[in-house]
Order: C-alpha cells, then structure tokens, then sequence
C-alpha cells in the first residue's frame, strides 16, 4: 500500500502543534503548578522582545463576519455545513518603524461566535450550534506600505474561552443540555492565518482562518446528538479600525 507523504508530514505537524499547545498554552497558562513559572518565562520574554528596537504600538477596534464550521464527527453521520456568525473586539498592534516594510505583532481581546449547522435528512435531524468565545489571538504580522496602501499578512496562535452555548434542534432549543463543564473543558486553542489590505495606515481589511486544535466534543455530551469528536474550523472577513 502506497503512504501519501504530504499526508504523513500535514498529520505529524498537527499532531506536533498539538501537544506543545496542550503543553505550553493550556497548562502553563491556567493551573497553578510549575508549568506557570515557564508562561510567567515566556511572557517575560516576549515584553522583552518588544521592548528593543524603534517600534510604534497603535490600537484600534475591530468587526467582522464569521463563517464557522466543525470537523464532528456522530453517530448519526450529521452532515455539517457553515454557521454564520459575527466577531468584536479590541486589537493591539506594535510594530517596528518606519513601517514601509517591516515587522510585528498583534494581540487583543474578542468576542466571537464559532459553532455549525447540522443535518441528517435520513434521520430527520436539523438544527445548529452556537458557541460564543472570548478569544486571545497572539500572531506575528509582516507588513509592506506602498505610499497610502499596504498589504499585510499573519500567522499565530489563539485560545479562547467558551462563555455561552446553544444547540438548535429542530426548532427547540437544547441549552440546558449544553455542558460548559470545568474551566480547562471550556478552552478551545489552535493557530490562525490571515492576509489583507491596510490604508492611510488606519483602515485594515482582512479575511483570515482559524484552525482549532482541541476536540470540544464534551460540549455536547447530552444533547442527544451522539457528538463523539468536534474541532472549530472558522472563515472570518473582517474591518480594524486603527486609532
């Protein structure tokens, strides 16, 4: 049997991402042991990192429109479709000067709406699910100006924290159903990647793609669904408008 490569090596990176995500983001982060001193290290480094060299930081408040999805998997065999949905929030920007060609990094704190559609003609099953998040991207952002107009792209890393949830079946709402469950269930992480245009150096449009890394399936645990793994997917056009 012939082993498709580019295969192999796409499943080996996720799989590496992964387990440093789980690792480093998640328990260094949010418990209280040890791995907090390495985030505490981490983070100290990065101030470090930003503090060096001639750099301008700039903030501004940014809107968009979702297109979420999940990879999910069911008993029933649900046929997922996209969940439109809509993002807000507050965006730091720092990024080295003089900005004609150059490099940065991007953080801030957004609400944004993930979930999926959902279908099983055979079993007459319809509906959707509805994820509500604050999310902490963290990305490195190369940018390139042309007098009025630049373009930019970027790639990162995010984890978000699920604050509300519904599911949508056949008309009723299964909210109760829906188990947010302990502090560490309700994180969702992965990486991000995006491109755009920027002018008069205020005015940014984008389009960019999360990928999650996380099976969130516990969220669904007794809605009937028979949900046994779910990892957010997420087409976002978005507006920043920089101050």
């Amino acid at each position: 049997m012939k082993t498709n490569a580019n295969g192999r090596h796409g499943d080996s990176f996720r799989f590496l991402v992964k387990g440093w995500m789980n690792c480093v983001f998640i328990k260094a982060l949010f418990s209280t042991d040890g791995h907090s001193v390495t985030a505490n290290r981490i983070f100290l480094l990065c101030l470090c990192l930003l503090s060096v060299g001639n750099m301008q930081a700039k903030v501004g408040v940014r809107v968009g429109l979702n297109f979420a999805t999940q990879q999910l998997k069911s008993d029933y065999g649900l046929e997922v479709t996209e969940l439109t949905g809509f993002q807000i929030g507050g965006v730091y920007q720092y990024a080295y000067i003089p900005r004609r060609i150059g490099v940065g990094c991007e953080t801030g704190v957004l609400f944004t709406q993930r979930g999926c559609v959902f279908a099983n003609e055979a079993e007459l099953i319809k509906g959707y699910n509805e994820l509500n998040y604050a999310e902490l991207p963290l990305n490195l952002r190369f940018l390139a100006t042309f007098g009025p107009v630049g373009v930019y792209a970027y790639a990162g890393l995010y984890g978000s924290c699920l604050l509300q949830a519904k599911s949508i079946r056949d008309g009723e709402s299964e909210d109760a159903k829906l188990q947010l469950g302990t502090f560490e269930e309700r994180l969702d992480y992965g990486y991000s990647a995006g491109a755009g245009i920027e002018v008069l150096q205020r005015f940014q449009l984008g389009v960019s793609w999360n990928d999650g890394l996380k099976d969130i399936a516990t969220v669904y645990k007794d809605t009937g669904l028979k949900v046994t793994s779910a990892e957010n997917r997420m087409l976002s056009v978005n507006l920043l408008l920089l101050f």
